[in-house]
């Protein structure tokens, strides 16, 4: 997944979108990348696809004056289309190819007290059919309060999605630390890579799936941690715990810098190994052999 260039930021009528245009202002800014929002009128079968709908395209009119008007505070240009289609998922796909766009960013409510989100059949159909990368912003995730460790120092409930050499070892450590660990991995093989003795769950599964999150206790999660060996895998599982699911702790290895920047910056728990290690390489280089 490279660095966004090219972002369409499909909108509705509620604040997740508006988020979500926020979002797409602030990392195409930097790299003077291109921002389109764009709202999709679904049409009823009983009615021609062209057909004038005036009460729609006027509220549609007015959502995408208003993204336009939150762009122009994070200081960014964004322009602005009003289509009508069968279904709004394949038609926010097509306009992705139609605009060659690299990233779709789409905003999701809260529901309740409680803070659980449900994707819908639209963001559901993007996440599973897109050709490029998908961002999901859960409304208000500027203002999300900040989890301190003694919060979860106890006894927590933790999701490691990677049950490689870092995976593994992860995992190992928090399960002998008497927490409650599920590994979760697409390879039944990966778990030899286990400690004897490890008392947490093996999961078989993809961390890119909702179901499959859902199915292994993500939304009981205190914490997840993303350490596969695919940056677009970990972004991507990362912000569907953090931003669908709000788990509180969410950590994400990225090998790629400059990625790690950006989405440090977004707000999520980054690692990059690259930077980490060169710098230790370089610190060595620094000093005289034999030197501590």
């Amino acid at each position: 997944m490279a660095t966004p260039r090219v972002i369409l930021v499909p909108i509705v009528a509620n604040q997740a979108s508006l988020d979500a245009v926020t979002v797409a202002a602030t990392v195409a800014k930097p790299r003077k990348g291109r921002v389109y929002v764009v709202h999709i009128i679904e049409v009823t079968r009983s009615l021609p696809l062209n057909a004038e709908l005036d009460a729609e395209a006027r509220r549609g009119e007015q959502l995408i004056r208003q993204a336009e008007e939150v762009a122009a505070a994070a200081g960014y240009p964004v322009s602005g289309t009003l289509l009508q289609a069968r279904e709004a998922g394949q038609a926010i796909l097509d306009e992705a190819v139609d605009n060659a766009v690299d990233t779709i960013i789409m905003g999701v409510e809260s529901s309740g007290n409680t803070g659980t989100v449900h994707l819908g059949r639209t963001v559901e159909h993007v996440l599973m059919n897109a050709t490029c990368a998908v961002w999901v912003v859960r409304q208000s995730m500027i203002l999300r309060r900040i989890i301190t460790t003694n919060e979860l120092a106890a006894g927590m409930n933790v999701i490691v999605m990677g049950c490689g050499r870092l995976g593994s070892r992860i995992a190992g450590i928090l399960d002998s630390e008497g927490h409650s660990v599920t590994v979760l991995d697409v390879n039944e093989s990966a778990f030899r890579r286990l400690p004897e003795g490890f008392h947490g769950k093996r999961a078989v599964g993809n961390g890119m799936d909702a179901h499959t999150l859902e199915k292994h206790g993500i939304q009981a999660a205190d914490a997840f941690l993303a350490v596969t060996q695919g940056d677009n895998r970990n972004y991507f599982a990362s912000q569907l715990a953090r931003e669908v699911y709000g788990v509180k702790r969410v950590l994400c290895r990225i090998y790629d810098p400059v990625r790690e920047g950006i989405f440090r910056d977004l707000g999520l728990e980054t690692f990059s190994p690259t930077s980490f290690g060169a710098q230790i390489m370089v610190d060595m280089l620094r000093k005289e052999p034999g030197r501590k």
